[in-house]
């Protein structure tokens, strides 16, 4: 059990610099780490919440507070790929989670945070996260970043590439007109917390909807959070923008995603060789390039485009995968007659099913 919760502590390690990363603007670590998934018994509010198909976080902080005396509400928007890793967090692993502390290590109290303490009694902190974010990055960019440093590289992005483009008319629906007429400033900044003051900051705590934190506002920082999702590639957001955040998924659409992410796991279980060799009544190797696409099909990668001359083996690279699943469809255009006939020939002799 202590082995399991180590590796549910490594995965909230990850789920941080992800949350962190992905929200938009960059918060400071004790504002996210302050992050809570359910009301506490004193009456504190949790500020991690589901819009519109969405998962938002919310923190406050004191910028201004001592000449003006109001307290910041920024919401946070994380893209569908990484607000789904929330909500199965949330649902399965969590509960179990407490669930064992309870009952093996008899604890009377469980945390309200979403990262809470592990185990051990080691707790999260700005070092840990710093840390945390430094391994991450070493590994995925040969580079350690810290939090202060994400903090100015997210910055200087926004404000080179995602802020110039939508005052510029970049953007097809004009997200960043009303970053012209905030009265309060660019909200990109305020989003990152640039430069607040934060003597006496109390994070995280009634923050559904408090003075300062309108509808409008939300809208507001959602467009950011939109943005930086739509600046980092993921492609939930050109598809919601295309269909509608509120369309609701036709039942056969669960099944096919569910049957589709079946076939690429045992695609990726796939020994190739041995498949052709079985697919084809002889031993046989893989000639050219075909060994590297076909690790590109099996893990995945689209669109994969591949150029080799007559006679070297293209078909296999569609061939083999159908060949090794138990359904699906797999299209094949081909635009010579004579070449198509000889195809369905090859697909028959491989007692692969085949319709022209």
């Amino acid at each position: 059990m202590r082995d399991w919760l180590r590796q549910v502590a490594a995965f909230r390690g990850k789920l941080l610099v992800l949350m962190h990363m992905t929200g938009g603007q960059p918060a400071r670590s004790p504002e996210i780490l302050s992050v809570r998934d359910r009301n506490t018994v004193q009456g504190g509010h949790r500020n991690l919440f589901i819009e519109d198909g969405i998962v938002v976080f919310m923190t406050r902080y004191h910028k201004g507070y001592e000449v003006k005396g109001d307290v910041k509400i920024i919401h946070r928007y994380l893209p569908r790929e990484v607000g789904e890793l929330v909500v199965w967090y949330l649902w399965l692993v969590l509960p179990f989670v407490q669930r064992m502390q309870a009952m093996v290590w008899q604890q009377e109290t469980i945390s309200d945070h979403l990262w809470p303490a592990d185990a051990d009694g080691r707790k999260w902190t700005t070092e840990r996260m710093k840390h945390e974010l430094q391994r991450v990055s070493e590994a995925g960019l040969g580079q350690s970043i810290n939090v202060a440093g994400y903090r100015q590289i997210a910055i200087a992005i926004s404000r080179r590439w995602i802020r110039k483009g939508m005052e510029n008319g970049a953007d097809e629906h004009n997200d960043g007109d009303w970053l012209q007429d905030d009265p309060s400033g660019d909200m990109a900044d305020e989003q990152a917390t640039h430069s607040p003051h934060v003597a006496g900051a109390v994070y995280a705590r009634d923050t559904q909807e408090l003075a300062g934190a309108t509808a409008s506002r939300r809208q507001q920082f959602r467009a950011i959070s939109v943005d930086w999702h739509r600046f980092l590639g993921f492609g939930s957001t050109e598809q919601a923008k295309k269909e509608g955040l509120k369309r609701k998924r036709c039942p056969f659409e669960d099944e096919a995603e569910e049957a589709r992410t079946e076939r690429q796991v045992a695609l990726r279980r796939m020994d190739a060789v041995a498949e052709l060799q079985w697919m084809m009544r002889k031993k046989v190797t893989m000639r050219s390039v075909q060994g590297d696409v076909m690790r590109a099909i099996q893990q995945g990668e689209s669109p994969i485009v591949v150029v080799m001359p007559t006679g070297s083996g293209k078909s296999v690279l569609f061939m083999l995968p159908a060949f090794v699943q138990v359904g699906g469809v797999t299209i094949v255009v081909v635009p010579l007659k004579a070449l198509r006939a000889d195809m369905v020939v090859r697909c028959r002799e491989a007692n692969i099913r085949c319709a022209v």
